[in-house]
């Protein structure tokens, strides 16, 4: 939880820009030069007010040896009338009494003057908001040095990594980053989010409320992620080569990880083969959960839901049957090219049968696979069974089916107990349906960019992989810097 906010001023707290680009052009004007557009004092701003008119000027093809005077002229003219056209941005008060009624020290920092830039913010704010305004002052340097911040957060005592530094430009980002502070970008604000990013900023948010979940973001606990679709892209059966050096430095920083999967266990195990004991599974969509080698949880269906769900699947030609129990999967493949599909390219522990309805093991889940696709049948099995089973797809081309109430959530409520985690410690990773009981939980929930509609639109996060959001995580504490979904879909 960060102890102290610092926050820029134009662009960021306040809407100044009418207010810039009507003083800027009074001062254009008396020198007889063509006044700019209100848009282009978005990219002027940002560098203090003598920048600001010697880049106006240029854009006016003005004569340099009037800019000092103009320079001069407008520091007076906007000295005369600081609010003229000077908003807060919408929502931004709320955050800023939230974030104070919190306990947190508040400042702005900005390069404009300082005997303009403390009427402003009293004049938009009150007195109470900020417990400090610093503008531009003769013998502190102007941002993108780090000197004002820095001594902002001395002032408050408070470490520079205990403060969120807040911005809307390139030089807010170069700031923040060059103060050790976790720098967040705006997108209400005067410029566009691939500046930035490419500036250095550790998140960009479209939001004010955005930043009152950053700030009082909980330490990370758990990190649980998904495998198909999620870990696994593309279709690979393979772990990134990276993730078990992701996962050791996780552990390292006393992170736990839990592998989430309609996969069996022995599966699992195999594929997080360099950790393999120190990590938790979620296996068979919840039927099984594990701690390392401890079992902690596993559910199975009654025999006769059973026989009746497998004799439907035996009996639908497209359809192939597998019946999971703890430590096999039982097949009675209809096409050798299941069976190697199964055991060869999923690699799970396969064992072939005669006869599915004669296997005397304990049903965990039974499983439906579509080589064509699950969509052509998915209706099917859920109108016939989903009054007795869990049935949630698992991909594109299998439909799985558990006992009635068991999913990836209820499985992962009760490792949560296990191991005395707060659901809002836990980074979750998912991209289908059968993701989204766990999902639902997560202080931080992600979709993949590469998820089902309906799991992209009820995840606050987005990323493109689980391995870039881990290195947040390990860099910064938290993956804040992935994608809003918000953000995400504009």
């Amino acid at each position: 939880m960060y102890k102290a906010c610092i926050f820029d001023l134009d662009g960021t707290v306040a809407d100044t820009v009418e207010s810039i680009a009507h003083v800027a052009n009074q001062v254009l004007d008396h020198f007889g030069l063509a006044a700019q557009p209100v848009e282009a004092y978005k990219y002027f701003a940002g560098d203090g007010g003598d920048m600001l008119m010697e880049r106006c000027f240029a854009a006016a093809k003005g004569d340099r040896s009037n800019l000092a005077e103009a320079q001069q002229m407008y520091r007076d003219v906007f000295a005369a009338d600081p609010l003229y056209r000077v908003k807060p941005f919408p929502g931004i008060v709320d955050m800023l009494k939230e974030m104070k009624e919190r306990g947190m020290k508040l400042a702005v920092l900005s390069n404009k003057p300082h005997e303009a830039a403390v009427p402003a913010i009293e004049g938009l704010f009150g007195k109470e908001l900020f417990d400090e305004v610093q503008g531009q002052q003769p013998g502190i340097p102007r941002k993108p040095s780090p000197i004002g911040a820095l001594a902002l957060a001395e002032k408050f005592g408070v470490k520079p990594g205990e403060c969120l530094y807040v911005g809307d430009t390139n030089t807010d980002m170069q700031t923040g980053k060059a103060a050790g502070m976790y720098t967040v970008g705006v997108l209400w604000g005067f410029r566009e989010r691939k500046e930035l990013e490419e500036a250095g900023a550790d998140c960009v948010i479209a939001r004010p409320g955005q930043l009152l979940g950053i700030a009082a973001a909980p330490r990370i606990r758990l990190v649980v992620s998904d495998l198909d679709g999620t870990l696994l892209l593309n279709g690979s059966q393979q772990l990134p080569e990276e993730t078990c050096g992701q996962i050791r430095r996780l552990l390292d920083q006393g992170i736990c990880f839990a592998a989430a999967s309609g996969r069996q266990y022995p599966n699992l195990r195999r594929l997080f083969a360099p950790v393999a004991d120190e990590i938790s599974y979620i296996c068979e969509n919840g039927c099984l959960v594990m701690d390392g080698g401890e079992k902690i949880y596993k559910a199975h269906m009654d025999r006769e839901t059973g026989q009746d769900i497998l004799r439907a699947i035996l009996e639908r030609e497209s359809a192939e049957a597998l019946l999971s129990g703890e430590d096999t999967s039982y097949i009675q493949p209809k096409e050798e090219a299941y069976l190697h599909h199964v055991r060869d390219e999923v690699e799970n522990n396969v064992t072939v049968v005669d006869n599915l309805l004669q296997t005397q093991e304990d049903y965990f889940k039974i499983s439906v696979f579509e080589k064509d696709g699950i969509a052509v049948s998915e209706d099917y099995w859920k109108r016939r069974f989903s009054s007795r089973v869990t049935v949630v797809t698992s991909g594109n081309e299998w439909l799985d089916m558990m006992p009635k109430g068991v999913n990836k959530g209820t499985a992962l409520k009760l490792l949560l107990e296990h191991l005395g985690i707060a659901p809002e410690e836990c980074v979750i990773f998912g991209d289908n349906y059968n993701d989204a009981e766990m999902l639902a939980m997560a202080g931080w929930a992600f979709a993949m960019d590469t998820a089902v509609p309906g799991i992209r639109r009820d995840c606050p996060w987005h990323t493109d992989t689980v391995g870039h959001a881990l290195e947040e995580i390990l860099r910064t504490g938290v993956p804040v810097s992935c994608r809003s979904s918000e953000s995400a879909e504009g």
